[in-house]
Parts: C-alpha cells; sequence; structure tokens
C-alpha cells in the first residue's frame, strides 16, 4: 500500500481490508477518505494511483475524498485532532 495504514488502522480499529473494501458504513467511509487525503497530501501520486490502492476506486472518488477532507478541516475541530494524531504516528515511527 502506498502508505503505512496501520497507521490509520489501529487509530480507527480497522482492519487494512477493511479500509480497502467497498463497505460504506461512515466510520469506514471516514477513515478511508482521510487515508485518502492523507495520501495525496503527503505523496506526489496521481489520483489514479490512490484510488487503485484502495480498492480499485476510480480517481474522481478519491478528488471527491480529499475535497471533502480540505472542506471539513476548516470547521472540525476533531478532525483536525485526529489528522495530526496521525501525522504522528505516520512520521514518528
Amino acid at each position: 500500500m502506498l502508505f503505512r495504514s496501520k497507521c490509520i488502522n489501529e487509530y480507527y480499529g480497522l482492519t487494512k481490508q477493511q479500509l480497502v473494501s467497498k463497505t460504506k458504513t461512515k466510520n469506514i467511509t471516514d477513515a478511508r477518505h482521510i487515508a485518502m487525503y492523507l495520501c495525496r497530501k503527503h505523496l506526489d501520486v496521481p489520483y489514479m494511483k490512490i484510488g487503485d490502492e484502495f480498492g480499485k476506486r476510480d480517481h474522481s472518488t478519491v478528488m471527491n475524498a480529499c475535497r471533502k477532507i480540505e472542506k471539513k478541516l476548516k470547521s472540525d475541530i476533531a478532525l483536525n485532532l485526529a489528522i495530526k494524531d496521525i501525522e504522528k504516528l505516520l512520521f514518528n515511527d
């Protein structure tokens, strides 16, 4: 996988399979969107490659996920804290 999804999996209590599955429950979808956003933010890879890594999703799905997270970050304090916590896990190991 492009990103160390283990950090996101552990943070949200999910398996890698759940993160890349077609499941659309809110907790899994939110974690998946955050993972896609972090891939785009920290890695210089195209949306299409990220989509492939997350269950062969279309590039437009990744674009929408990233936009959604960027929009929510402007007003959601809990999301900001979650992303900072995940980034600490990713880059302090």
